[in-house]
């Protein structure tokens, strides 16, 4: 029992085995596997083209609306800036700041010195030009502002930093000089984190629903494929197994003018040609089983004329000639006997004819043996050959 139950694992891994491998080599699962790769690609490429184009137009907007914000705060901070409120500065400062999207945000003089910043820290800290924070917007020397600009942190994080100058203005002329054109900058850095996090999540989604298409489609295409080819197909194959083993009258039913009926008409055309052969052949091999049996019947009745004639001539020649024979030997020996010695020379010429006789006599007891040996009468053949 223990030495069976080897055997038979390794039995049904080999079928499991070639089960798998008659699976891998179907149509179905090449045409499955083709189309359901080639959906992938034109799926997973025009989900990809979309969510650049979506995530360009969102930063786009983004920027747009950065621009519009930091147009915005420095709209409200004018009038603080205007009329020396310092407290009410801090407190927009403050305000702003508390925006969940809002990273980072200082006000700038000329020299690059923070005059006011949420809860008023690094106050009247000079930056550094050459400081990769700053980099961002002095690449080179040179200097973006009234724009936007994508950069990353040193911990990663996207960041959207928007650069608003500080106009100056004539009304702005009792505290800066009039011949210089910006007064300072408004710089406010806005996390893109939870822009990127919606886009990847809709991206997944997309991804996801493409997913879902490509399944969907292929068990369409399974299903469609199973109803318009495959069934057909293995119709098409039972049958022509089934007439593989001799049941010639077995038909597909041709339906339609496509390619599957075609064959299927081409192989009723085909089946129909071999049965009317195979009729005519059966046809030509009763006829010549009749004609063995007719042939058979008369070599048989040949050979009993045959033997029958052999048989009478065998008889004829024992009944007649070999009796004949028999008495003339009688007869001449009586006279050989009654013969005096006067008449010698002619009792030898007597005894040389009666020893040609007995010598013929023996030839046609061989020819009687010959032709029909008695033992075949008496016995009966194997008897006779034994």
């Amino acid at each position: 029992m223990s030495q069976q139950a080897p055997a038979v694992v390794s039995k049904s891994r080999r079928a499991t085995s070639q089960a798998a491998l008659d699976t891998y080599h179907s149509l179905r699962f090449r045409l499955t596997l083709t189309v359901t790769v080639f959906l992938s690609v034109i799926i997973l490429g025009f989900l990809m083209i979309q969510y650049r184009e979506h995530r360009e137009r969102t930063l786009r907007e983004a920027e747009r609306n950065l621009v519009n914000v930091g147009q915005l705060i420095g709209g409200s901070l004018e009038h603080a800036m205007l009329t020396q409120d310092h407290t009410e500065l801090q407190n927009i400062m403050d305000s702003v700041a508390r925006l969940n999207d809002v990273r980072f945000m200082v006000l700038l003089n000329r020299r690059s010195e923070i005059r006011f910043a949420p809860g008023s820290r690094d106050i009247g800290k000079r930056l550094d030009l050459a400081d990769p924070g700053c980099q961002v917007c002095h690449r080179s020397g040179e200097t973006t502002l009234g724009g936007t600009v994508n950069w990353l942190t040193n911990d990663g994080e996207a960041v959207l930093r928007n650069c608003t100058p500080i106009v100056n203005r004539p009304e702005c002329y009792r505290c800066h000089s009039p011949q210089t054109p910006i007064n300072g900058a408004l710089i406010t850095d806005f996390s893109m984190a939870e822009t990127n996090e919606h886009l990847n999540l809709e991206l997944r989604y997309n991804l996801l629903g493409g997913l879902g298409i490509v399944l969907i489609v292929a068990i369409i295409m399974n299903l469609l494929l199973d109803r318009m080819v495959l069934r057909r197909l293995d119709q098409l194959m039972g049958t022509v197994r089934d007439f593989g083993i001799g049941n010639l009258s077995l038909r597909v039913p041709a339906r339609g003018t496509d390619e599957i009926s075609r064959l299927d008409a081409a192989f009723n055309d085909m089946a129909r040609s071999l049965e009317v052969k195979e009729q005519e052949t059966g046809r030509l091999y009763r006829e010549l089983q009749q004609k063995e049996v007719a042939r058979a019947q008369l070599l048989q009745q040949i050979i009993q004329v045959q033997e029958e004639e052999r048989k009478r001539i065998a008889r004829d020649l024992h009944d007649d000639f070999a009796q004949t024979l028999t008495a003339l030997t009688i007869g001449l020996e009586t006279v050989l006997q009654a013969l005096p010695d006067s008449m010698a020379v002619l009792g030898r010429q007597l005894s040389r004819v009666q020893e040609l006789t007995m010598t013929t006599l023996g030839q046609t007891h061989r020819w009687i043996q010959d032709l029909r040996p008695r033992v075949l009468d008496d016995l009966g053949l194997v008897p006779a050959i034994r």
